[in-house]
């Protein structure tokens, strides 16, 4: 299939889900064999103004920041200056206390690091202090034996991906992405850009879940509650404040467009940022044993894996974002896709865009 005729199959995909109203603002990008061959975009990208969607505007992505934290691990590890089995403590010494003392960076990027729990900030001010942030979670006291057990870490990780790499570098977070992956992506914006560069508004889920007081929690859902307690809730008012936008907290406050973020799994799969072993090594998932049932599962480190039947366990991998946004590539078949989107709901924008693209390039 000529490039063209798979954009052309994108736009209307996405032309398809906004006027069913399955979406408000979307934006897709495809990447082939190193190269970006299709972008689209489609709806509404701030229904205060009106303002639609274009090539350029910025989404706000939550968790998919994840996966490019965790791309700088490796390219900071790929350049042998720090070790994935070495205690985290090594590169952070204050975090060496309270039974922390033996946890490592594989820890941290497969989510068995055993401290997801959220430490309190009194206001936006002190959760955009990267400083502070980083300080109370070396203070956390681990809720399992460190590396028993797999719980996702929705928001520490922030702190537990970075700090290390911060001291190690000397670098921002935005200094390394433009350094390796390029433009188009920040995780602590200056008030500036936060106040002036084209950035999607986060529309609420018009039909929330409804949540039942009487059914009691489990473990996963307590340890849930901890990761993303109500004080930052809901997620789309809490990325919509200007203060937020401006911090640096690389597991959930990430603002990029469709093409950065498929053209850094892009480049991944196609060998333009670490070794082709490396990547195998980083695509290899967690022990299955140490998920919970009903939880989550198959995280390499730092991303999560498509279990597909048929096909082995981190072939796709990628990582998704709260209210939908996602991007995943394809090893096999060298390509990346990503579709953002602005209404946080459960609506499943991305796999008629993946499927329709795996059809036409795997």
């Amino acid at each position: 299939m000529l490039y063209a005729q798979l954009e052309s199959r994108v736009q209307t995909c996405l032309d398809e889900l906004v006027k069913s109203g399955k979406a408000v603002g979307l934006q897709a990008a495809v990447v082939h064999r190193g190269e970006l061959v299709a972008e689209a975009w489609s709806g509404i990208a701030d229904t205060r103004t009106e303002r639609p969607v274009d090539r350029d505007i910025l989404f706000p992505v939550f968790s998919m920041t994840k996966g490019v934290a965790a791309t700088l691990v490796h390219l900071v590890a790929g350049a042998g200056r720090l070790n994935y089995d070495a205690p985290l403590a090594d590169y952070w010494p204050e975090f060496g206390c309270r039974g922390k003392e033996k946890i490592t960076m594989r820890m941290v990027l497969s989510h068995t690091a055993s401290v997801p729990q959220l430490p309190e900030a009194e206001s936006h001010e002190e959760f955009a202090d990267f400083e502070r942030m980083a300080a109370a979670v070396a203070a956390l006291e681990p809720l399992w034996k460190p590396g028993t057990e797999c719980h996702y870490h929705a928001v520490t990780f922030s702190w537990l991906a970075f700090k290390p790499l911060k001291n190690i570098t000397g670098c921002s977070f935005n200094e390394l992405v433009r350094r390796y992956l390029g433009k188009d992506c920040y995780c602590g914006m200056t008030l500036r850009e936060a106040e002036t560069l084209p950035i999607a508004w986060l529309e609420p889920n018009p039909s929330p879940p409804a949540l039942s007081d009487t059914v009691p929690l489990t473990e996963n859902d307590r340890i849930a509650r901890l990761a993303i307690p109500p004080q930052v809730c809901p997620l789309e008012q809490w990325m919509n404040n200007t203060t937020i936008r401006t911090a640096c907290i690389p597991a959930s406050t990430g603002i990029m467009n469709a093409r950065f973020i498929a053209g850094m799994y892009g480049d991944l799969v196609h060998g333009k940022l670490i070794a082709a072993d490396q990547l195998t090594y980083a695509v290899s998932p967690v022990h299955q044993p140490l998920v919970p049932p009903g939880k989550r599962g198959n995280f390499g480190l730092g991303y999560a894996l498509d279990a597909t039947p048929g096909e082995p366990v981190g072939r796709v991998f990628g990582h998704g974002g709260y209210g939908g946004s996602n991007a995943k590539a394809d090893l096999v078949g060298d390509f990346a896709v990503a579709v953002l989107k602005n209404r946080m709901d459960s609506c499943d924008v991305f796999t008629p865009v993946w499927q329709l693209v795996r059809e036409a390039l795997a």
